[in-house]
């Protein structure tokens, strides 16, 4: 019985997981877009962009010992990457950290949750 419930409370985590990394691609995608037709970053869709990413990570973090290849510290430090040209204003360092590094991350995350 509590292995059951385990495994439908796991299988529904690792479904909102695949939901939002879907979600934050898209808008990695539309920041990205903004980023080369503005020359600058929408602060509050980037904030908001962190805090999802934030609830992502509480979400994998569960499911992280179930799915090998899933690396909090490695997401981590793309975080502080992105949170370190934030703080310089190098639109172009956000864009490609969110472009060619979380992106990239969260897209390899998704495949591992769905093998």
């Amino acid at each position: 019985m509590g292995s059951c419930h385990m495994d439908k409370a796991n299988n529904e985590i690792k479904e909102l997981a695949i939901e939002l990394i879907v979600n934050i691609n898209k808008r990695i995608d539309d920041i990205v877009i903004s980023c080369a037709d503005e020359g600058s970053v929408d602060q509050d869709r980037l904030r908001n962009l962190l805090e999802d990413m934030r609830a992502l990570v509480e979400g994998i973090a569960v499911l992280s010992e179930l799915y090998k290849g899933i690396d909090l510290l490695e997401f981590r430090e793309k975080l502080e990457m992105l949170t370190d040209a934030m703080s310089n204003s190098d639109t172009a360092l956000i864009s490609d950290i969110l472009d060619y590094e979380v992106k990239d991350l969260l897209v390899y995350w998704q495949e591992c949750l769905t093998k």
